[in-house]
């Protein structure tokens, strides 16, 4: 059997079992992404590892922006978080990253989001999916090259 033969059908059936794993592996990747997935007609939200983390969150499922961080907005930005969330669960602007700042420690790093809505069935939103870069943390290996990061190897120097 060639790949191009394959029955995409089966190959997810075949994952169905371990898609929660799979989601979870993919999602503690990178240190500074950060996923959460809304299931829109609930309210719920999981947040991943690497989110609840950053963000000093006790719970991975969360109710309807009830979720309690111990970081916290830049005060100029909490209407474009706010703004850029309500545009993004209405369908609108979603190939734009919206940006805002959120409090690390003395600073604020900057969050770039982009999301991603699915539909169920009938065509109707179902699931928005939303990717979080904090440009202040870099990740410990270099995509391209595969290669530590210069801030992890000046640590793993000292």
């Amino acid at each position: 059997m060639s790949i191009n033969t394959y029955d995409e059908q089966k190959f997810w059936e075949e994952m169905d079992i371990l898609f929660p794993d799979i989601v979870k592996a993919i999602t503690s990747l990178a240190k500074k992404s950060y996923i959460s997935i809304t299931n829109l007609r609930n309210g719920v939200t999981w947040w991943s590892e690497k989110t609840m983390e950053y963000f000093g969150m006790q719970e991975n499922y969360t109710i309807r922006g009830q979720e309690k961080s111990k970081r916290s907005i830049h005060p100029d930005d909490l209407e474009d978080f706010r703004r850029g969330f309500q545009e993004r669960v209405a369908g609108k602007n979603m190939d734009e990253p919206w940006e805002y700042r959120v409090r690390d420690g003395s600073t604020y790093n900057r969050i770039s989001a982009r999301a991603k809505m699915l539909n169920d069935k009938d065509g109707k939103p179902f699931v928005i999916v939303i990717r979080y870069n904090n440009y202040g943390i870099s990740d410990e290996v270099d995509a391209t090259t595969g290669l530590h990061t210069e801030p992890a190897l000046d640590r793993e120097i000292r």
